[in-house]
C-alpha cells in the first residue's frame, strides 16, 4: 500500500541523514573549518607544542589556503587559570 511504502521511504531517508551526520563528524576538514589550523612540520607529519623549538619551520594548513611561518616561541599548555604571552606585533 502507499502507506506502507511511504513509512518504508521515510524509514530510509532517517537512516540516510543519520549516516550523513556520522560521516560529517569523521571529516578532517571540520575542524579547520571552524577555525582551527593543522600543523606540520618539513617532513609534512603532524607537530605538537612540545616537539617545536625556536627556528623551526612549520606550515600552517586552514580551511581556506596555508601558510608558513617560523617558531619564534614555545610556551607550555594552557592550564585554564593561566594567560596566554601576547603575540609579537606584525611589522611591515
Amino acid at each position: 500500500t502507499d502507506a506502507a511504502v511511504a513509512a518504508r521511504l521515510a524509514g530510509a531517508r532517517a537512516r540516510h541523514a543519520a549516516s550523513a551526520a556520522a560521516l560529517a563528524a569523521l571529516d578532517p576538514l571540520a575542524p579547520l573549518r571552524r577555525g582551527y589550523a593543522l600543523v606540520t612540520g618539513p617532513d609534512g607529519r603532524r607537530v605538537r607544542a612540545a616537539a617545536l623549538a625556536r627556528g623551526d619551520a612549520v606550515r600552517l594548513s586552514f580551511a581556506d589556503g596555508a601558510a608558513t611561518a617560523t617558531v619564534t616561541a614555545v610556551t607550555p599548555a594552557l592550564t585554564p587559570d593561566a594567560t596566554p604571552e601576547p603575540l609579537p606585533r606584525r611589522t611591515a
